[in-house]
C-alpha cells in the first residue's frame, strides 16, 4: 500500500493524500502542474532480450491518450533491476523523445551506492526529465541519519523536483521528521512514497 505524501514544507507534518486526483505540483522547470495518477510503464523487450522502443513509443502515446499527466520508468514494474545501465539511460532519452512534452517523465534513479545514484539522477535530469525519483537503500539495516545522508546527496545532485520512495521489509518505513529534515537540507524534494506491508494494520 502506498501513501504518497507531496508539497512537503519546511516545518509541516506531511498529510496523506485522500484522492489522488487532488495533487497536484509546480516547479520552474515544469511548463505546469502534475495532477492524478503516475502510472508505471513496463519496459518492452523483444524475442533477443532487447528493449523494444517501438513498443515503448506505444505504451507512451497510450499513457497520453489516456490523459496523465507524468509516466515514470525504469521503476520495479519496469523491472529496471534486468537492465544495463546503459539500457535505462537509453529508456529515458527514448520516453523524453516519446513524450513530445505531452507527459512529464518521472526518471527512477535507484541504485545502493549515493554515489552512482546522484551520477544516475545528473544524467536523467540532462536527458529530459522532469522529476527524479529514487528508493532509500534497504538492502542492509541503516539508520535515519545514513538514509537522510543518501537521500541528501542524491535530491542535491540535481535540480528538478524529487520523489523519494520507502519500502522498509523489516520495520516502519521514513516518517514526518525524515522528510521534514529532508526538505529542509534539499528544498527540491518535494514527493514521498511510502510502501507498508498491508498486512501489519487496517489501511
Amino acid at each position: 500500500m502506498y501513501h504518497v505524501y507531496h508539497g512537503v514544507k519546511s516545518g509541516d507534518r506531511p498529510v496523506p493524500n485522500k484522492r489522488m486526483s487532488e495533487s497536484s505540483f509546480c516547479h520552474p522547470a515544469w511548463s505546469g502542474a502534475i495532477h492524478g495518477i503516475v502510472p508505471v510503464v513496463p519496459t518492452p523487450f523483444d524475442d533477443n532480450e532487447l528493449v523494444d522502443f517501438e513498443s515503448l513509443e506505444r505504451l507512451i502515446d497510450f499513457a497520453a491518450d489516456a490523459g496523465v499527466t507524468g509516466v515514470c520508468l525504469p521503476a520495479y514494474g519496469s523491472e529496471f533491476y534486468k537492465l544495463a545501465e546503459s539500457e535505462r539511460a537509453g529508456l529515458i532519452r527514448a520516453a523524453v523523445k516519446f513524450a513530445r512534452g505531452r507527459v512529464k517523465i518521472v526518471a527512477q534513479s535507484n541504485h545502493f551506492s549515493s554515489k552512482v545514484a546522484a551520477e544516475t539522477a545528473q544524467q536523467n535530469q540532462d536527458s529530459g526529465a522532469e522529476v527524479i525519483s529514487f528508493a532509500l537503500p534497504r538492502l542492509f539495516a541503516l539508520s535515519e541519519e545514513d538514509l537522510l545522508r543518501y537521500a541528501t546527496r542524491v535530491a542535491r545532485s540535481v535540480t528538478v523536483p524529487v520523489l523519494v520512495q520507502d519500502l522498509n521489509p523489516g520495520g516502519a518505513s521514513v516518517g514526518a521528521s525524515f522528510a521534514r529534515r529532508l526538505h529542509e537540507m534539499s528544498p527540491n524534494f518535494r514527493f514521498l512514497a511510502l510502501s507498508e506491508n498491508p498486512t501489519d494494520g487496517p489501511f
